[in-house]
C-alpha cells in the first residue's frame, strides 16, 4: 500500500464524482471474504488512493456490487457468442468491468469526460486493448473509433439518470442508428426516485447529482419504440447477503420494477426492417 505523503489523489466533482462511490462499494464487497464481487483491481485503488472514501459516502453498501454482477453476466454472455467483438464503455468512471468480464481478445473503448479520462489514464494499468476516448457521450464522434465493427456492445452504466429524458432520447435515437445489430445495456432509476434540482442526501450528508430520468417498464417502453427498440428485457439481479439483499431485492426487481432501478439488455434495431 502506497503511504499518503505519495499517494496518488483523484481531483474529479460533481457527476464524476459518483465514480468513486461505485468504486468505493464494489472495493468494500470485494474485499469481503463473502463478497458478491471479485475486483482485486478496485480494492487495491482504493486502498491507494488519498480520498476520505467513508467519511464522505458513509458505510458501503451491496447496490453496485449487485449492479456490477449484472452487467459483468451481460457483457460475458455477449462476449461468449461474440467472441472479439468490441464494447463501449459511455461514462466509464473507474470501473474496472474490462478486466472482470473483458473476453481478452476485443477492443474495449472508455468514453468519459476529459478529467475522468485523465484519472483512468493515471491509476488504472495500461492495456494495448483500452482505447481511451475524452469527451461525452453525447459528442458522436467517438463513434468513429469502432470503425464498422458489426458486433458492437454498448455500455451505459449509472449514467443516463444524470440527463433529461430529451437527451436520453437523443442518444439512444443515435446509438440505433449508428450500431444497428449491436446490443445496449443500461440502467434506470424508478421514477419516483428522480430529482430535478438537488439529488438524494445520503446518511453521511453526501448529496447526489440531480437524477432528472427515470422510468417504470411502460415509461421505458414508450421511450424505447419512439427510437426504434423494441426487443429488451430486464436483467434479473442476483442474490445478495442478507435477508433484504438476499430476498427481497431480487424479488421486488422482478416482481415490482416500477419501485426498483432497473438494468436493461436492449438490441439495436436493424434500421433497414420496418416497425
Amino acid at each position: 500500500m502506497t503511504d499518503s505523503a505519495s499517494a496518488p489523489s483523484v481531483g474529479i466533482g460533481g457527476v464524476p464524482e459518483t465514480a468513486l462511490i461505485t468504486l468505493y462499494n464494489r472495493a468494500c464487497e470485494a474485499s469481503r471474504a463473502d463478497g458478491l464481487l471479485h475486483d482485486p483491481l478496485a480494492t487495491a485503488l482504493m486502498d491507494e488512493l488519498t480520498f476520505p472514501f467513508r467519511e464522505r459516502f458513509g458505510a458501503p453498501d451491496q447496490a453496485h456490487a449487485v449492479r456490477a454482477r449484472q452487467y459483468d453476466a451481460e457483457i460475458a454472455d455477449f462476449l461468449r457468442t461474440n467472441p472479439g467483438a468490441t464494447v463501449v464503455s459511455l461514462g466509464e468512471g473507474l470501473e474496472t468491468q474490462l478486466w472482470r468480464a473483458g473476453d481478452g481478445a476485443g477492443r474495449w473503448i472508455s468514453v468519459d469526460v476529459p478529467e475522468m479520462i485523465d484519472a483512468r489514464r493515471r491509476l488504472l494499468p495500461r492495456d494495448p486493448r483500452n482505447i481511451l476516448v475524452p469527451g461525452s457521450a453525447w459528442d458522436f464522434s467517438w463513434m468513429t473509433q469502432v470503425r464498422g465493427d458489426p458486433r458492437v456492445l454498448i455500455i451505459a452504466q449509472g449514467l443516463l439518470m444524470y440527463f433529461p429524458e430529451r437527451e436520453v432520447e437523443h442518444l439512444l435515437g443515435g446509438l440505433v442508428s449508428a450500431f444497428p445489430g449491436g446490443r445496449l445495456i443500461f440502467d434506470t432509476i424508478p421514477s419516483w426516485a428522480v430529482t430535478t434540482t438537488k439529488g438524494h442526501r445520503s446518511a453521511s450528508g453526501y448529496r447526489l447529482p440531480a437524477q432528472p430520468w427515470g422510468a417504470g417498464p411502460s415509461g421505458l417502453r414508450t421511450l424505447l419504440h419512439r427510437v426504434g427498440i423494441r426487443h429488451w428485457r430486464r436483467v434479473p439481479a442476483p442474490a445478495g447477503r442478507g435477508f433484504f439483499w438476499g430476498r427481497c431485492y431480487p424479488t421486488i426487481t422482478r416482481l415490482l420494477p416500477g419501485i426498483a432501478p432497473m438494468v436493461v439488455a436492449a438490441d439495436l434495431e436493424d434500421s433497414s426492417r420496418p416497425l
